[in-house]
């Protein structure tokens, strides 16, 4: 059970008061009263989970053998120990060096964990590592010896933790024999050393990793008290921090200095009064600052502005306020700031159909982008990352957020912290003035760009002419001097990437260190040899051998490429590859010596490119020493493939095609070469019959066909009615006559696959070498029975245990499934395992034997299907000599069903 919101707490309680797993959810505990109200009349009896952010301090045990808890600052020393856990795990913990020293000699006491065999602590610390470890250790004698240590821990169920290889940091024993061992493991996070001290008697497996714990006061002055009447007032006060138990301030909100840099203040009621003028003052991150002096020298003041200097996306939601806050804002000092402009999420155009004159699949699906970000990070501190997403024009809901805007999320993606700020609405009109705001409130240039659309080019060129990298995505340059005006007027100075298909021939440089071209057929040899790059790649290039010979030869010369460090070239040709590596190397002698040559080359900030171990096909050489060494790599590609879009009822706008018709494109998708061409009107009524035009000029028929409305079953019965694979789509078959007026009609004589869900069932045999069907609960025992397919795949099978050992005992007396060579089915079962078996196996006797017996079955064309390399779990034989093996795999599923899929190959012994 996941407890998502307090409400299922009195439900699940009243329906079933003994659980064997929990699991607490974010928000979902408000209180001390409502954790009780859960642990008091709920019996967890495997595992109790917790991921809230509690805000109190507990110290009653927690009932339950396992419990995992997340932002574990919560759990107190003393509720771990009067506990009787067995397995428990903290994360972020705020136990002490000294707690921990606590837990483990309570446990050697033998008063205290009698039943506990494993823990793992996670703590964060600013201590030195060595002098934190022998806090925890202190006073422990070390016994070394650790022969038949196990090296497993089972959590819970199958959950199977694997226990270090090398030897604990320290042993520890109990009077009645039971062992201890204790590891460590340490990680620097930025300024933090993170440490985890892991143990295990019986194996206890102890993770002791290390945390700070921040001490955060806000001190608010009170000018006195001029009566003692005013005693009994302040004391009916109810703060809204409890002074007893305070606040829990999550330590990863508080990272970074805080600095003012000749700040002035003064509140608006008084304006020409300032509480200070020109303060300057830094508090490294970590450290507890205290603000003396009289009373009304601006002590509270300073820490209501500085609080707001704690993380960056607490100054941006300050600076939105007004343009006094925005001041503020903009006079506390920064570290350089790198900000970048990325989109984000994706959704995807509804899925079209291709067809050409081989078969007909799906057509690949639009990507585009649908929204955009603003990234930005201190470059002193490389893990952590801010996020900023805002849209004003709909009302934007992020999924895990619905409620409320602004809205601060932090999360930990691997090593690194990501905060996350939604806005919707500030007074900003659009996501370029927020990128403007942001710019100004850190004083720090945009460093990335992602331009995605054409207004976003004059824009980035009017607020910043000056970029290190810019990427230009596709279909936002549709002519040349859309390309000019970016390359004239906006600097890139460290990586210029493009990923569009141009439809025109560039000459000129494109004026940047490093460039990555996609679709980079509109780039030509003048562009390369006039510019000054030192890092260019190019991806799908028409350079001709010839042209590369030239590129080779002057650089050899040295008039031109002078600051050349890296160039990778990717072309397709259908040449012989030795006649093409002779023309680019025509008259270019060979030096080959690669004495110290460098193994990595640095692309750009932090991206480095490793080189291939192996030597160079050609090395060349410069007059001033300097040597080029080149190599090869080429594949063969699978195959060219021809693509016709059409579409008449509306004018086809394919994206990166707006403007003319008929319209070709050929580009690369993976090891395949695709050759497109668009069409609208070309006097053929609709697709069918540009269908049967295809199949009329080249003579060949349809080889695979996707039947994705009814009103194409018609068709392909008339004009086809033999053809090799047909996919009948979800919501096509609405009735079991209409897919008898198929099966009757339409001859399939290699693979039929019916991915859709049928409301019937159905006991007639499919005529069909290979069949594969998904969510085939509608497909009978009399269906396969009566067929003569070869290759049977069903998913989601309402088969029973006795059903399959029909199967079985029908092939083996030879009457049934003569054909068969492979069969797989998946069912979902509650029942147990063994039981399941021994019902599918029953009154089957096993031929042990499995010599010869092929690892791979061909389903279908070149689909090889590769078996299982361990013996099967049963063979039987039928009176021809074949032998039919068995195999088994099964799952347990989150709701405690199994899933087993079963796998029957039929072969024959040779001799």
């Amino acid at each position: 059970m996941e407890i998502m919101e307090e409400s299922l707490i009195e439900w699940i309680i009243k329906f079933q008061p003994i659980i064997q797993h929990v699991c607490i959810r974010e928000n979902a505990i408000t209180s001390v009263e409502s954790l009780d109200r859960i642990l008091k009349n709920l019996e967890v009896t495997e595992r109790f989970r917790s991921d809230y952010n509690a805000c109190f301090q507990y110290k009653e045990p927690i009932p339950s053998r396992c419990i995992t808890i997340h932002n574990s600052y919560w759990l107190t020393l003393n509720s771990i120990l009067n506990g009787n856990n067995s397995i428990i795990v903290l994360y972020d913990s705020k136990l002490t060096p000294t707690d921990i020293n606590t837990v483990l000699k309570e446990w050697q006491s033998g008063l205290k964990l009698r039943n506990l065999e494993f823990m793992a602590i996670e703590v964060f610390t600013l201590l030195n590592i060595n002098r934190y470890s022998d806090e925890v250790l202190n006073n422990l004698p070390n016994i070394v010896e650790n022969n038949g240590r196990p090296m497993t821990v089972t959590i819970h169920d199958d959950d199977i933790y694997t226990l270090p290889q090398g030897p604990p940091v320290h042993n520890i024993t109990r009077s009645d024999g039971m062992i201890l061992s204790i590891f460590r493991h340490d990680d620097v996070i930025e300024d933090l050393s993170k440490v985890h001290l892991l143990s295990s008697p019986i194996t206890l497996y102890f993770f002791l990793p290390v945390s700070i714990l921040w001490s955060i006061i806000f001190g608010t002055a009170i000018e006195g008290w001029t009566a003692g009447g005013r005693v009994l007032e302040f004391q009916r006060l109810q703060p809204s921090i409890p002074i007893d138990t305070g606040v829990c301030i999550p330590y990863h909100t508080w990272w970074g200095d805080i600095k003012f840099d000749n700040v002035s203040f003064s509140y608006p009621t008084r304006p020409g009064h300032n509480v200070f003028e020109n303060l300057t003052f830094s508090i490294p991150a970590g450290q507890i600052v205290a603000l003396c002096g009289p009373s009304g020298e601006g002590k509270s003041t300073i820490t209501h502005v500085g609080i707001f200097a704690i993380t960056q996306l607490k100054i941006i939601q300050f600076s939105l306020l007004s343009k006094r806050s925005k001041t503020i804002a903009k006079s506390i000092r920064w570290n350089p700031i790198d900000i970048r402009w990325n989109p984000i999420d994706m959704h995807l155009n509804p899925i079209n159909i291709r067809w050409n004159h081989f078969n007909i699949r799906w057509n690949p699906i639009d990507i585009r982008w649908s929204s955009q970000e603003i990234c930005f990070k201190l470059s002193t501190d490389p893990g952590l990352e801010y996020i900023i997403h805002y849209e004003k024009k709909y009302k934007f809901i992020p999924i895990h957020c619905p409620w409320e805007y602004p809205h601060f999320q932090s999360t930990l993606n691997g090593p690194n912290a990501l905060h996350f700020l939604y806005l919707k609405d500030n007074g900003i009109e659009d996501i370029t003035q927020m990128m403007e705001h942001i710019c100004e409130v850190f004083r720090s240039p945009i460093r990335e760009m992602h331009i995605i659309e054409q207004s976003l080019i004059e824009w980035i060129i009017k607020f910043q002419p000056i970029i290190r990298h810019v990427r230009i995505h596709k279909d936002v340059i549709l002519s040349v001097e859309s390309l000019d005006r970016i390359l004239k007027n906006l600097k890139v100075t460290e990586r210029f990437r493009s990923d569009y298909h141009a439809h025109f021939q560039y000459k000129e440089p494109i004026p940047s260190r490093c460039i990555k071209i996609y679709n980079s057929h509109w780039f030509t040899l003048t562009s390369i040899l006039s510019g000054n790059n030192s890092i260019i790649f190019l991806y799908d290039s028409k350079l001709t051998p010839t042209d590369i010979n030239t590129i080779l030869k002057e650089w050899q010369l040295g008039f031109k490429l002078r600051n050349l460090e890296f160039m990778a070239i990717e072309v397709f040709t259908l040449l012989n590859i030795h006649r093409y590596s002779d023309e680019v190397l025509n008259n270019l002698p060979n030096r080959v010596e690669n004495n110290g040559r460098p193994m990595t080359v640095k692309i750009h900030d932090d991206n480095i490119w490793t080189l291939p171990q192996g030597p160079p096909v050609h090395n060349i050489i410069r007059s001033d020493g300097m040597i080029l060494s080149i190599f090869r790599q080429d594949d063969v590609i699978a195959g060219l493939e021809w693509i016709i879009h059409y579409e008449k009822k509306k004018k086809f706008f394919p994206i990166h095609c707006p403007w003319k018709y008929p319209y070709y494109q050929s580009y690369l998708l993976g090891p395949n070469a695709l050759h497109y061409l668009y069409l609208t009107d070309n006097g053929i009524e609709d697709i069918t019959e540009m269908m049967e035009h295809i199949c009329e000029v080249f003579r060949s028929p349809i080889c695979e066909m996707h039947i994705f409305e009814e009103s194409l079953i018609e068709w392909i019965i008339k004009f086809q009615p033999i053809i090799r694979h047909v996919c009948i789509c979800m919501e096509v078959i609405p009735s079991v006559e209409t897919l008898d007026r198929i099966l009757t009609n339409l001859e399939v004589t290699e693979s039929f696959w019916f991915p859709y869900n049928a409301y019937f069932q159905y006991k007639e045999p499919i005529p069909s070498r290979c069949i594969t069907i998904d969510n085939s609960y509608w497909l009978t025992l009399p269906s396969i029975l009566n067929g003569n397919n070869s290759i049977i795949f069903l998913h989601d099978s309402k088969l029973t245990p006795t059903d399959i050992n029909t199967i079985l005992k029908e092939w083996q007396l030879g009457f049934k499934l003569r054909n068969l060579e492979f069969m797989a089915i998946e069912v979902f079962t509650l029942l147990d395992i063994h039981r399941y078996s021994n019902e599918v196996l029953n009154n089957l006797p096993n031929i042990v034997e499995n010599n010869g017996r092929p690892m791979t079955v061909q389903i279908e064309d070149d689909d090889i299907w590769t078996l299982p390399e361990g013996p099967p779990v049963h063979n039987i034989i039928r009176s021809d000599g074949m032998i039919l093996s068995i195999f088994r795999h099964d799952d347990v599923i989150e709701d405690e069903k199994i899933r087993i899929f079963w796998e029957l190959q039929v072969w024959s012994q040779q001799t």
